[in-house]
């Protein structure tokens, strides 16, 4: 069950979120269990799956050195042309 209203970028990052969840976390000990002093590794890595899933780093290392975005010098600005370049679903 997801929120009704989410944007359609955020839509998309929380069901590739809980997809991560249902395919390979159901015999994990629930994140309260972490603690709340430090993030939960399921938490984690249900961030890292969707992001992956949603645009794999190699694809986005391709796009972003095309507009001629290096490493270490992404900025807010160049985060938005691409996004809206590659009409990828960001959250």
């Amino acid at each position: 069950m997801l929120m009704k209203g989410l944007p359609e970028d955020l839509m998309v990052f929380t069901m590739a979120h809980e997809l991560k969840h249902h395919l390979f976390d159901a015999d994990l000990k629930p994140y309260s269990a972490w603690g709340w002093d430090q993030p939960s590794p399921i938490e984690v890595g249900a961030e890292i799956f969707a992001a992956e899933l949603i645009y794999p780093e190699q694809e986005f290392r391709r796009d972003a050195e095309g507009m001629g975005i290096r490493s270490g010098e992404c900025s807010v600005k160049a985060m938005l042309r691409l996004k809206r370049k590659t009409r990828t679903t960001l959250p």
